[in-house]
């Protein structure tokens, strides 16, 4: 910790990490997927949908 009393950044890193169920925090590759699948045809009959790309984060 700091002598602020902050957490350090990896400290902060750790703590939000531990957060998530699927055991790690996103990365920009993790939202280009997302928005590769809605753009590509494997997603043509898609007509709405919420995609929650947050590993699963707000699931629990």
């Amino acid at each position: 910790m700091l002598a602020t009393g902050l957490p350090t950044e990896e400290q902060a890193i750790q703590a939000f990490t531990a957060l998530h169920p699927i055991g790690r925090i996103g990365k920009p590759i993790d939202i280009a997927n997302g928005i590769l699948y809605l753009a590509s045809d494997e997603a043509s009959f898609v007509t709405g949908t919420h995609l929650i790309i947050d590993g699963g984060f707000t699931a629990i």
